[in-house]
């Protein structure tokens, strides 16, 4: 219920202030009833399935960009 109290405030405020729990920076998660501008970093279904597994909160967009030109990366390799 928690998780869910912090997601409707966010919605609300405009944001969440996090720290990534990959790299350690501070960002504000911007999600909103339109989304959040993770949902437009291309990450395949069990990627994202992996990283909530390994994280409990958001990480920051610099963070789920590098991973997502690692990703693709090896695609093309």
């Amino acid at each position: 219920m928690g998780k869910v109290l912090n997601v409707i405030n966010a919605i609300v405020s405009g944001g969440r202030e996090l720290k990534c729990e990959s790299c350690g920076k501070d960002f504000v998660c911007g999600v909103s009833l339109k989304g959040c501008w993770c949902s437009g970093i291309e990450l395949d279904p069990a990627t994202r399935s992996d990283l909530r597994s390994k994280y409990k909160d958001c990480l920051c967009k610099e963070c789920l960009e590098d991973l997502s030109m690692k990703i693709s990366s090896l695609g093309s390799s």
